[in-house]
């Protein structure tokens, strides 16, 4: 026994609103698609265009390759606005990182079990040295007090290990001329860099990001270390943003975490390592 199905055909306004319906999706987004098309792709390639030509005031169509380029580049004035924005930039990242940490153990408290350990650059406890800056406030540190209440939730979460870069031994190393013509001599595109914007500002030039970016590379660079328990004062008095530390004997009945604080360095080897990797050839693509 055959069973035949059939099904009533589909009257023209019928078919028309199912052909509406889809695409309705489409006609809405079509227009954003467009604009975005002209305002974001096609001014970016008219603007590559325009600086290409020898366009000043007003636009230019003709072609002048890179010369605006060159001529940006040479500028004083465009290094200096340069090498602040990259100041800036080192700044709002430590931050960005601080607060990010902070909101990631809110969201998720057992994500510090999960690392490996955790490096930062931060912290001051007595550093000895001539800089105006930690003289009368040798525990404010900028890393620290630009967010106290972030810098005290990621201390104070169960990290399998912390290791701290502090002030004090950020002090003992200097960026100086001889160090930057030893960079100079290298042939690599960092080295080129270093040896074409960088600049001595003042008598203070520490290396305190390098120093803890090379002690997380090569440990063997620390040859002093200490454990101490660390937070930050988050009272809203005179000592905000302060740093906080105790040893086993003598920490508070609170849920304070140790932490491996690196005391002092083999200068020596530091700055080799610190010169050779800045010199060293572009790694090759495999």
């Amino acid at each position: 026994m055959t069973i035949t199905v059939s099904s009533s055909p589909v009257s023209p306004a019928v078919a028309w609103r199912q052909r509406l319906v889809s695409w309705t999706p489409i006609l809405i987004i079509a227009p954003s698609l467009g604009a975005s098309l002209i305002y974001v792709f096609g001014f970016t390639l008219w603007t590559l265009w325009i600086s290409l030509s020898s366009s000043t005031l007003l636009p230019q169509y003709d072609f002048a390759g890179l010369k605006a380029y060159f001529e940006l580049w040479s500028s004083q004035r465009w290094q200096i606005a340069y090498g602040n924005l990259l100041i800036f930039s080192v700044v709002y990242v430590a931050a960005a990182m601080a607060v990010g940490l902070a909101l990631a153990i809110a969201i998720d408290p057992e994500f510090p079990k999960l690392v490996k350990e955790l490096v930062f650059m931060g912290a001051s406890l007595n550093p000895q040295t001539n800089d105006p800056e930690f003289a009368n406030t040798p525990r404010h540190e900028f890393n620290i007090w630009f967010d106290p209440e972030s810098a005290h939730i990621v201390l104070r979460a169960p990290w399998k290990k912390i290791i701290c870069t502090t002030v004090d031994i950020s002090v003992k190393t200097q960026m100086t001329s001889k160090l930057i013509d030893r960079i100079k001599s290298g042939t690599s595109p960092a080295a080129r860099y270093v040896g074409q914007h960088a600049r001595l500002y003042g008598e203070y030039n520490y290396l305190w990001d390098e120093l803890a970016a090379a002690a997380w590379l090569d440990p063997s660079l620390i040859t002093k270390k200490e454990t101490r328990f660390m937070d930050v004062d988050i009272d809203h008095g005179a000592n905000y943003g302060n740093i906080l530390t105790w040893t086993d004997s003598d920490k508070p009945k609170v849920e304070v975490q140790p932490v491996e604080i690196q005391v002092d360095l083999d200068t020596e080897k530091f700055y080799k390592m610190f010169v050779d990797l800045l010199t060293a050839p572009t790694p090759k693509k495999e």
